[in-house]
């Protein structure tokens, strides 16, 4: 008996297999004869598309005049190509007046400056280091207005010696003190919170002081507000970006000699932390 039970279990298994074969070409059919008919519509429809994009254009920003006039042109060469990061924060305390008074004597208009909100809607001009540096916790939002400004921003700066003691500035002490400058600098305002009670307060602000509005370029990392470049320009891909109305600018750049790449080559504006590096200035020397 036990002879039969094998031979049945034999048959068994033999038609399993002949069941898996013929599934998995029944499959491959199925997939082949897709690919053949997919296949030559998705070829046409890329090809389509690169055609037309040879044709089409991307709508420019509405305010592109502004952008322009507010971007130095490169007539102002060396000045035009740095744009102080945190007011060039390794030359001093980083998003102080006194930092925005060094660049403007120096020459440099472009400044950009980190802005956020306090736990009592105050837009101050602060980012988290400066919270680190003076042992306390949390984002802005978690301090009051109060709270920050019993902190002297130069004090705990590896530079601070060399200035008078200064307190965060409200984003209205900021507008007061560009207004009192000869030559008011061009001011990129980098948001560090994107929450619904800054965007409001920021814009209240702004509909009530068009002349700091008019010199100020709002920035921000939040992916409904601007596109993430995160990748080295290369070679033409640089004016590819400009043809279209994105005009790149590279983070971050402190090297003399990547600095002049920038400068000679791609053409590129670009974030500093310092503006000691710049080529120019250690060719003098």
């Amino acid at each position: 008996m036990w002879w039969r039970w094998c031979w049945l279990c034999l048959k068994m298994i033999y038609k399993l297999f002949c069941c898996t074969i013929s599934l998995v070409f029944f499959c491959f059919n199925v997939l082949w004869f897709f690919c053949n008919l997919a296949i030559p519509w998705c070829t046409l429809t890329l090809v389509a598309i690169c055609v037309a994009s040879k044709f089409v254009k991307l709508q420019r920003s509405p305010n592109e005049k502004r952008l322009l006039s507010l971007l130095n042109t490169p007539d102002d060469w060396p000045n035009y190509w740095p744009i102080a990061n945190r007011g060039a924060g390794y030359d001093a305390p980083e998003n102080s007046q006194a930092a925005v008074k060094k660049c403007l004597a120096r020459g440099y208009r472009n400044v950009l400056l980190d802005a956020g909100i306090t736990a009592c809607g105050e837009i101050v001009i602060a980012n988290r280091l400066t919270l680190e540096r003076a042992g306390l916790t949390g984002n802005l939002s978690h301090h009051t207005l109060h709270e920050l400004q019993q902190l002297s921003i130069t004090e705990h700066h590896p530079m601070g010696s060399q200035y008078d003691r200064e307190s965060v500035s409200t984003l209205k002490q900021l507008a007061d003190f560009l207004e009192e400058q000869n030559m008011p600098p061009t001011l990129f305002l980098h948001l560090q919170d994107t929450s619904a009670l800054m965007i409001d307060q920021l814009q209240k602000f702004m509909a009530a002081n068009e002349t700091f509005t008019q010199r100020t370029v709002v920035i921000s990392r939040s992916p409904l507000a601007i596109y993430q470049v995160a990748a080295l320009l290369h070679g033409h891909i640089g004016d590819l970006w400009r043809n279209v109305g994105v005009r790149p600018i590279v983070y971050m750049v402190n090297s003399p000699n990547e600095k002049r790449y920038f400068q000679k080559t791609m053409k590129t504006q670009y974030l500093t932390d310092s503006l000691r590096s710049e080529p120019h200035l250690l060719m003098k020397a």
